[in-house]
Order: structure tokens, then sequence, then C-alpha cells
């Protein structure tokens, strides 16, 4: 039971966290493209560029949201075994 969430965590390298954010970042861009830009072609290149950074920052913040998500879960694992371990010794 623990094992495989221990695992699991201990395997979690923020990646599909900051994949989520990532995407959350490109469709709310391009939302807000399409709802507040004129789309002329002089805006074209700052648009573009200004969605690629925005979809990057989102991407790395994301990433140490799912590091900081995994250490969290590490410490909840941990303290779970270790409360397990002094019942299990309490009783014997």
């Amino acid at each position: 039971m623990w094992e495989a969430r221990l695992n699991a965590a201990l395997n979690e390298c923020g990646c599909s966290l900051g994949a989520g954010f990532m995407c959350a970042a490109l469709a709310g861009s391009v939302i807000w493209r399409f709802l507040y830009s004129s789309w002329s072609i002089s805006q074209s290149l700052a648009l573009i560029w200004q969605s690629i950074a925005a979809v990057l920052l989102a991407a790395v913040i994301g990433k140490f949201f799912g590091l900081a998500l995994a250490e969290n879960r590490l410490r909840y694992i941990e303290k779970q075994i270790r409360k397990f371990e002094s019942k299990a010794a309490s009783e014997i």
C-alpha cells in the first residue's frame, strides 16, 4: 500500500503538472488573444513571442509546483509509516 505511493512520489519529477500548466497557459493565451487582440499583422510577431514566453513560464512554474507537491506527499507518507511503526512497536 505505502510502497506504491512512496515509489510514485519518489519518481515524480513535476513534468505532468508542468505540462498541465503549459496547456492551460496555451489555451488561456489563445482565448485572451482572440477576445482582446486585434490580430493585426504588425502585432502578430509580438503576440507569438508573448504567448511563447507565457507558456514556458507556466511550464516552469508547474514543474516547481509538481516537485513541491511530490515532496509534501513524501513527507506525508513518511509520517504515516512512522506512526504505523510506533503503533506496532507499542503493541508488542
